[in-house]
């Protein structure tokens, strides 16, 4: 799956994600210091699913209109890294194709998929 990693996605996950075949855009690597509305827009330029932490994307999409061709959001506090890399590793083999358009979050226990209007 093609990704845009945001720049609070940590080089770790962004390591795991490569290493499991993903094709990851990072911003911190590439673009550090992008703002929110910049990084939704290449996203969707790339036409690849954002990955972040940061819930003002939904914000972004929802209540201010901006375009975007999915978003992976981790709620995932208080998991260990090699887990939570995991956890998102295993979210995209599964669901990968089912983020495309969509806006989803993903917790330790539960992935939410909301379509994008």
């Amino acid at each position: 799956m093609r990704l845009v990693a945001d720049e609070n996605i940590w080089a770790e996950m962004t390591a795991a994600l490569r290493a499991a075949g993903h094709d990851v855009f990072s911003i911190l690597e590439n673009h550090p210091g992008m703002k929110d509305p910049e990084v939704l827009s290449l996203a969707e330029a790339r036409k690849e699913v954002l990955l972040s932490i940061d819930k003002g994307f939904g914000d972004h999409i929802f209540k201010k209109g901006l375009r975007s061709s999915g978003v992976l959001l981790l709620r995932l506090h208080g998991v260990a890294p090699t887990e939570r890399n995991r956890f998102v590793v295993e979210a995209l083999r599964v669901h990968g194709p089912r983020l495309l358009n969509s806006f989803a979050v993903l917790e330790k226990d539960n992935l939410r998929i909301r379509a994008l209007p």
